[in-house]
């Protein structure tokens, strides 16, 4: 009985030593592969601390906005890349976060976003500086004219247009077009 009793004792002292080593362990919300760590056996850590650089397929462009930027952007609008190091490159992306706390520094609220890649590209490189504009507002079923084409008379704006004839080159939509038929 005596041994019976030291087995389930020693039992239960496994099983608490691997429920606590079960909370050390540390796991990354995504796969990837560990490129750098920061920390040596037996550091101390806290939940802030960053222990690794993990690399992963999908590439993230993770940049700070001001806070009269930052209230424009949510999470799912569009967004085009360039890339310093790779000038001809452009990506498309989309917004994937945006901090909900902001970081003061100096006096100045900044928010950190991150744009998901929609297309992979092999000279992009972790930490390489990139630009973004997201389309923050979209316009739907408009037309957008130079200001150059607007006659006013008193208070009325018109545009001349087409209203006949056909276009001799319709494949020149972003040039114009030309018509046989005068302009109204």
């Amino acid at each position: 009985d005596q041994r019976q009793a030291s087995l389930a004792s020693a039992q239960a002292n496994v099983s608490d030593a691997q429920e606590i080593l079960n909370q050390y362990t540390i796991r990354a919300p995504f796969a990837g592969e560990v490129a750098k760590m920061t920390l040596q056996k037996g550091d101390s850590v806290t939940p802030s601390t960053a222990i690794a650089t993990l690399l992963t397929e999908a590439k993230v462009a993770q940049l700070t906005l001001n806070e009269v930027d930052a209230a424009k952007v949510q999470v799912g609008q569009k967004a085009t890349l360039t890339f310093d190091a790779v000038s001809e490159l452009t990506i498309a992306g989309t917004v994937s976060e945006v901090d909900t706390i902001g970081t003061v520094s100096q006096g100045v609220v900044s928010y950190t976003i991150k744009i998901l890649f929609q297309t992979q590209d092999e000279r992009v490189k972790p930490g390489m500086s990139v630009s973004a504009s997201i389309i923050t507002n979209l316009k739907t079923d408009t037309l957008v004219v130079p200001s150059a084409a607007i006659r006013r008379v008193g208070t009325v704006a018109t545009v001349p247009g087409l209203t006949g004839g056909s276009p001799t080159d319709a494949n020149a939509t972003l040039q114009g077009v030309t018509s046989e038929v005068e302009p109204e």
